[in-house]
């Protein structure tokens, strides 16, 4: 069925990622391991995206909670709270130090005064703590143990992330359309998962394409449409169920643009995925097309087949 043209609509894709500071890493072992904002440090969490509320880096001194947004706004926390302790981070400290921790220039430096940095070691309930990130904390932060609440995952954090556009198929496939025959085309976008840091806590996003808007390039907008297209198929012409065709009415170079809407979820630390409130829209680049202008005409010894 051919969808029909509603309205024709701007979109646009925030895909910003923030900048890191990375810290000046020691001979210890721990301290590698938290080179990083948020503590990504291992190869397996390379393409982590630091969202926002960096809270380490030389000089960065940011409270927990102190990203520029209430805690607690947007969608939530998720999940049950994880058991967190906060350790002077300097070499001979373990999450097993007792009161008295070991001092360093390291801790002082990184932190705008009174705050140190902490490496910041969580885990669910019943579970082994594990390192996952650095703070920087006064005193009586890392001694309350969980001293910075989830500040909530919004539609802002989603339109942050690297979200991919959709693949662009324009058939018969060969850079032309003809005037007066429809032209098929599909979206290809699949549902992905990307970690995430907010605010040094661990998050999982899962993104999945719900709708998708085409702009054909004169003047016509399909959609939104929860519908991707399908490839041609024999048997299957225009006007079938199912499927996005456009029909030009007049010859000329055009550029073909894909909107994909993404909804998104999120889980913290391991808990259960809850919904984003909000989707994020990603365009794709135009993709040119020559559409050509077809007549008829008699032509002699014309034979039927």
């Amino acid at each position: 069925m051919m969808i029909t043209a509603l309205r024709r609509t701007t979109r646009r894709a925030g895909a910003a990622l923030v900048l890191v500071v990375l810290l000046a890493a020691t001979s210890s072992p721990a301290t590698a391991a938290a080179k990083t904002c948020g503590g990504v440090g291992s190869a397996a969490k390379e393409a982590t995206v630091h969202v926002r509320g960096c809270l380490s880096g030389p000089g960065g001194g940011q409270a927990p909670g102190s990203s520029g947004e209430p805690a607690g706004a947007g969608s939530g926390a998720t999940g049950p709270r994880p058991v967190v302790k906060y350790v002077i981070a300097c070499p001979g400290n373990s999450v097993d130090t007792p009161a008295e921790a070991v001092m360093c220039a390291q801790a002082v430096a990184a932190c705008d005064p009174p705050r140190l940095l902490h490496w910041r070691y969580a885990a669910p309930a019943g579970q082994a703590l594990r390192l996952d990130g650095t703070r920087c904390l006064t005193g009586a932060e890392a001694a309350a143990g969980d001293g910075a609440a989830f500040p909530g995952f919004t539609v802002e954090d989603l339109r942050r992330l690297p979200l991919p556009p959709g693949g662009v198929v324009l058939e018969p496939g060969n850079g032309y359309a003809l005037t007066g025959v429809p032209l098929n085309a599909v979206a290809e976008a699949a549902a992905l998962v990307l970690p995430a840091d907010v605010a040094g806590f661990a998050v999982q996003v899962r993104a999945t394409p719900v709708s998708y808007a085409w702009d054909f390039g004169d003047g016509t907008v399909l959609g939104p449409t929860a519908d991707p297209g399908q490839r041609w198929a024999p048997g299957r012409g225009g006007g079938a169920a199912g499927g996005v065709q456009h029909t030009y009415l007049a010859g000329g170079a055009v550029g073909v643009v894909l909107t994909t809407t993404y909804a998104g979820e999120f889980s913290v630390d391991g808990g259960a995925f809850q919904p984003v409130v909000g989707t994020a829209e990603v365009a794709s680049p135009a993709v040119p097309l020559d559409v050509l202008e077809g007549r008829g005409a008699l032509v002699a010894g014309a034979t039927r087949r």
